[in-house]
């Protein structure tokens, strides 16, 4: 019953896998990078810096809670419109504005000065990061890989995990060296 199920063995499975990959490498890596680099826009990175953002601010738990709220709810309130734009806007440009965008919200988080900028800051990398940049690594590998689609969305997606193993290990280190 099972040879029905899965007629083909697991490693000829992951042999398909790795032919795949190898024969789209430059394609799936822009998919991995991509996903990978939605990472500053996810709670698992925003989530280290929290208790900085909250001293830096006099926020409490409810407070932070609530600005970050409000910024991921705009961004949320625009992602349909934002990320219909991949459909009319070239994939090498809607991809440099997510990461520009995705750089300048890293910016002005670092640098923001009040509540407003705070808001401002989250909803940029909510809407650039978690939004945009992961949209773009997806959609392209559905887009460009219809024969093979599931293939290389599983290939890029693992920039997603990668992500989420390193960056915040990354990002403790790094507080922890400079501050």
């Amino acid at each position: 019953m099972l040879a029905k199920t899965f007629p083909q063995s697991f490693e000829s499975m992951l042999i398909n896998y790795w032919q795949f990959a190898c024969a789209h490498k430059r394609f799936l890596g822009f998919g991995f990078v991509m996903a990978f680099l939605s990472s500053p826009g996810q709670t698992y990175v925003i989530g280290v810096f929290s208790p900085e953002i909250q001293a830096q601010f006099d926020l409490d738990a409810g407070s932070w809670g609530r600005t970050y709220m409000y910024g991921t709810l705009l961004s949320a309130a625009i992602i349909t419109w934002s990320g219909s734009l991949i459909d009319r806007v070239d994939l090498r440009w809607f991809a440099s504005i997510s990461l520009f965008g995705l750089g300048t919200a890293c910016l002005l988080i670092s640098t923001a000065y009040s509540p407003v900028f705070l808001v401002v800051g989250i909803f940029m990398l909510r809407q650039f990061g978690q939004g945009l940049s992961s949209h773009s690594g997806i959609t392209s590998m559905a887009r460009y890989h219809a024969a093979d689609r599931g293939k290389a969305i599983a290939l890029a997606a693992i920039g997603f995990a990668f992500g989420e193993a390193l960056l915040p290990l990354l990002a403790v280190f790094a507080m922890a060296e400079w501050g």
